[in-house]
């Protein structure tokens, strides 16, 4: 059926390729670190400053961690290809309901699937897929990591390895908001605590070198999002100069998931 994105659970998770499992390390690794030194000065920040700055880290790092599980292992909004809606019974109906968008006909003289795409469709932003062998509704676009086309494509984000669509959207933006209040107050945690303890001056300017391009990464990350958001449109959209003002995946319904893991197939089949 084509495709690099994984099934996990016995269908119930999906995620992007396994060439993104060193980013998503290097992700995890970060987290931890910086979770255990904030672990380390939250007694102090309890007792001597404020309980309110450990229990806002704690609830934004688990807040961070569920809303990446959840970003990296749910369906973002994947088209079925072509050959996988003609062995799925009734996945073609479905999504021509989802989309707006037929299934294209066979010449019966090469047994190639016909590229029709209507005037109308051309203008409303459709668009012929060679490699899924599909009309995409607008706004959708193939993904050159998980070789699917997706709806409402935003990117491909190799930090919790998978794409970023119409379906997982808002759990994206979930994890951006989280993931900036648990550094926030993990630095400002850790800032507070080194000064009271009166660490040298050289091993905090090293702790804010390893910790500043992360968080400098993320904001402009939170920063593009937000200005994506507010015209409209998403960052994809933005960075290639296509039409905005479509409206935000943020705002719209994430809709029912077209791939489904657990189905059954019919196979071999006719096409």
């Amino acid at each position: 059926v084509g495709g690099r994105s994984r099934f996990c659970c016995h269908g119930l998770c999906i995620t992007g390729p396994s060439v993104d499992k060193w980013y998503v390390a290097a992700t995890w690794c970060f987290l931890a670190v910086l979770a255990v030194g904030f672990g380390c000065c939250s007694p102090y920040l309890w007792r001597e400053v404020s309980p309110v700055l450990p229990m806002v880290g704690g609830v934004s790092l688990v807040s961070t961690m569920v809303c990446w599980l959840l970003t990296s292992c749910s369906d973002p909004g994947i088209i079925p290809r072509r050959s996988l809606q003609r062995i799925v019974e009734n996945l073609d109906v479905e999504v021509e309901r989802s989309t707006g968008v037929m299934l294209s006909r066979i010449d019966l003289d090469t047994s190639e699937p016909v590229c029709e795409v209507t005037d109308p469709e051309r203008d409303r932003g459709c668009r012929w897929c060679e490699t899924c062998q599909i009309v995409r509704p607008p706004r959708a676009a193939h993904c050159k990591h998980c070789d699917n086309c997706v709806l409402v494509l935003d990117s491909h984000c190799v930090f919790v390895g998978n794409c970023i669509g119409k379906r997982n959207y808002v759990f994206f933006i979930a994890l951006l908001e989280s993931l900036l209040i648990f550094i926030s107050s993990a630095c400002c945690g850790l800032l507070m605590w080194a000064v009271k303890a009166e660490l040298r001056w050289p091993l905090i300017a090293l702790a804010a070198a390893v910790l500043a391009p992360p968080a400098a990464l993320i904001v402009a990350l939170q920063l593009m999002q937000l200005y994506a958001i507010c015209r409209g449109a998403v960052s994809r959209e933005i960075l290639l100069g296509l039409p905005l003002g479509l409206g935000s995946a943020l705002f719209s319904a994430r809709g029912r998931p077209l791939l489904r893991g657990r189905a059954r197939v019919s196979y071999p089949h006719v096409i």
